[in-house]
Protein backbone atom coordinates (compact mmCIF):
# COMPACT_ATOMS: atom_id res chain seq x y z
CA UNK A 1 0.00 0.00 0.00
CA UNK A 2 2.64 2.41 0.48
CA UNK A 3 4.42 2.01 -2.78
CA UNK A 4 0.77 3.19 -4.20
CA UNK A 5 0.82 6.23 -1.98
CA UNK A 6 3.82 7.10 -2.98
CA UNK A 7 3.24 7.04 -6.66
CA UNK A 8 -0.12 8.82 -6.07
CA UNK A 9 1.57 11.61 -4.18
CA UNK A 10 4.83 11.17 -6.67
CA UNK A 11 2.18 12.05 -9.70
CA UNK A 12 0.45 15.36 -7.57
CA UNK A 13 4.01 16.75 -7.52
CA UNK A 14 4.05 16.33 -10.91
CA UNK A 15 6.94 13.13 -10.86
CA UNK A 16 7.52 10.09 -12.98
CA UNK A 17 8.78 7.04 -11.04
CA UNK A 18 10.84 4.81 -12.80
CA UNK A 19 9.62 1.46 -12.08
CA UNK A 20 10.97 0.26 -8.65
CA UNK A 21 11.60 3.56 -7.63
CA UNK A 22 8.46 3.47 -5.75
CA UNK A 23 8.89 0.48 -4.00
CA UNK A 24 13.08 1.36 -3.05
CA UNK A 25 11.43 4.35 -1.10
CA UNK A 26 8.92 2.24 0.96
CA UNK A 27 11.65 0.19 1.29
CA UNK A 28 14.24 2.84 2.30
CA UNK A 29 11.62 5.18 4.22
CA UNK A 30 9.39 2.93 5.78
CA UNK A 31 5.36 3.47 6.47
CA UNK A 32 6.16 6.68 8.42
CA UNK A 33 3.83 8.70 5.68
CA UNK A 34 5.12 12.70 6.05
CA UNK A 35 8.66 11.01 5.71
CA UNK A 36 7.77 9.74 2.97
CA UNK A 37 5.72 13.07 1.54
CA UNK A 38 9.31 14.92 2.52
CA UNK A 39 11.68 12.69 0.59
CA UNK A 40 9.43 13.03 -2.59
CA UNK A 41 10.13 16.87 -2.20
CA UNK A 42 13.44 16.23 -1.54
CA UNK A 43 13.70 14.04 -4.93
CA UNK A 44 11.72 16.67 -6.77
CA UNK A 45 14.42 19.15 -6.38
CA UNK A 46 16.97 17.20 -6.75
CA UNK A 47 15.97 16.11 -9.97
CA UNK A 48 14.56 19.66 -11.41
CA UNK A 49 14.19 20.64 -13.51
CA UNK A 50 13.56 17.80 -14.78
CA UNK A 51 10.38 15.61 -13.47
CA UNK A 52 11.56 12.01 -13.86
CA UNK A 53 12.95 10.01 -10.39
CA UNK A 54 15.16 7.13 -11.61
CA UNK A 55 16.58 5.00 -8.76
CA UNK A 56 20.12 5.51 -8.50
CA UNK A 57 18.44 9.35 -7.38
CA UNK A 58 16.51 7.63 -4.40
CA UNK A 59 19.99 5.36 -3.84
CA UNK A 60 22.05 8.72 -3.61
CA UNK A 61 19.66 11.23 -2.29
CA UNK A 62 17.51 8.76 0.56
CA UNK A 63 19.50 6.20 1.00
CA UNK A 64 22.40 8.72 2.56
CA UNK A 65 20.13 10.02 4.50
CA UNK A 66 18.68 6.80 6.47
CA UNK A 67 22.34 5.59 6.92
CA UNK A 68 23.61 9.15 8.36
CA UNK A 69 20.09 8.73 10.73
CA UNK A 70 21.70 5.09 11.86
CA UNK A 71 25.20 6.04 12.63
CA UNK A 72 23.99 9.47 14.51
CA UNK A 73 21.59 6.92 16.50
CA UNK A 74 24.61 4.69 17.21
CA UNK A 75 26.82 7.44 18.23
CA UNK A 76 23.97 8.82 20.79
CA UNK A 77 23.44 5.28 21.79
CA UNK A 78 27.18 5.06 22.73
CA UNK A 79 27.01 8.83 24.65
CA UNK A 80 24.23 7.58 26.42
CA UNK A 81 21.83 10.36 25.51
CA UNK A 82 18.71 8.32 25.49
CA UNK A 83 15.98 10.97 25.19
CA UNK A 84 17.64 12.07 21.85
CA UNK A 85 17.43 8.12 21.02
CA UNK A 86 13.99 7.39 21.29
CA UNK A 87 13.33 10.88 19.06
CA UNK A 88 15.68 9.93 16.35
CA UNK A 89 14.44 6.06 16.51
CA UNK A 90 11.08 6.68 15.95
CA UNK A 91 11.49 8.96 13.19
CA UNK A 92 13.77 6.33 11.59
CA UNK A 93 11.16 4.06 11.54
Amino acid sequence: KIPDFIRSEAKGMGLVLAPGVAEELAQTVGHHLRAVVGELEKLALYVHPERRVEMNHVRELVSQGVLDGIFHLTRLIGNKKYAPVCDLSRRLT
